[in-house]
Formats: structure tokens, C-alpha cells, sequence
């Protein structure tokens, strides 16, 4: 997955399991200024029934809250909004919660 957002990278900074708030987000995409001004957070689970897959991925969106994983990104004054995602894992079955 890292790598297919590694494309990214002329319109994003990349971070990767960086500190920031009170844990460590899987993936920060930190918009570069005057390319982007959305910035993203991902947060990845894995399941072990798909029967858990819908609440799992609920539970990522709620870590990142929780764990405040927006901070370092507000640090950036050009980026207008963050958008928060989190992916369930079960297999090759996937659920995706986001928050805009």
C-alpha cells in the first residue's frame, strides 16, 4: 500500500507510522504548499472474521480521534482540510470508514 502512495509524493509529504498526538498514525499525507491543501490520515486494522470488519474499521476512525493524530498536520497553516480514513483488513475482504 506504501508503495502505490509513494505516487504521491511531488504533491504530498509521506509519513509513515510518525508520532504525532498521542500514538503513531499509520500513514500521514501532508499536502506540499501550493499543490494540495488536503491533508489525509490513514489507519490500517486487520480482522480476524470478516464478521468484524465494519466495526473494526469504526474503531480505526475513533483511534484517530482519540489519539489525536491530526496535530501534527495543524501544524501546516495551508492545509484547509483533513480527511481521516480507516481500513479494515480480513483476508482479502476490506471495510473503509472516513470522516471529511
Amino acid at each position: 500500500m506504501l508503495g502505490l502512495i509513494n505516487t504521491l509524493a511531488s504533491d504530498y509529504i509521506i509519513d509513515s507510522e510518525r508520532e504525532t498526538g498521542s500514538g503513531r498514525a499509520d500513514i500521514m499525507l501532508i499536502p506540499r504548499a501550493g499543490k494540495q491543501d488536503n491533508a489525509i490520515i490513514i489507519e490500517y486494522k486487520i480482522c480476524k472474521s470478516p464478521e468484524e470488519l465494519e466495526s473494526v474499521a469504526r474503531e480505526g476512525l475513533e483511534q484517530i480521534a482519540k489519539k489525536r493524530y491530526e496535530a501534527k498536520i495543524k501544524e501546516y497553516s495551508h492545509v484547509q482540510k483533513i480527511i481521516k480514513i480507516s481500513m479494515a483488513f480480513c483476508g482479502k475482504e476490506v471495510a473503509l470508514e472516513y470522516q471529511l
